[in-house]
């Protein structure tokens, strides 16, 4: 078996990504979870100990996990400023 790379690997185009945020106030960091977690399914006060599909991401000194436009739900266009939802 090889390793999954990113947390997106796999990620059927109509699924989103979900995000928790850290719940030690001195961190308060967002983590990015794999497409496939059912956040009902996770603990009530998440920390980043918690994040276990991403161990580059699993400790509060580890740096916030980056957003970037394959995140958001309506997908924009970029080169015209036009948009498409979904």
């Amino acid at each position: 078996d090889r390793l999954q790379y990113t947390v997106d690997e796999g990620m059927p185009a109509q699924a989103v990504a979900n995000w928790v945020q850290c719940e030690n106030p001195d961190c308060l960091k967002w983590r990015k979870l794999p497409w496939h977690v059912d956040v009902d399914l996770l603990p009530e006060n998440f920390f980043c100990k918690d994040n276990i599909w991403n161990p580059k991401s699993q400790k509060c000194e580890a740096p916030e996990d980056e957003w970037d436009m394959e995140d958001a739900p309506i997908k924009f266009d970029t080169s015209e400023d036009n948009f498409e939802v979904g």
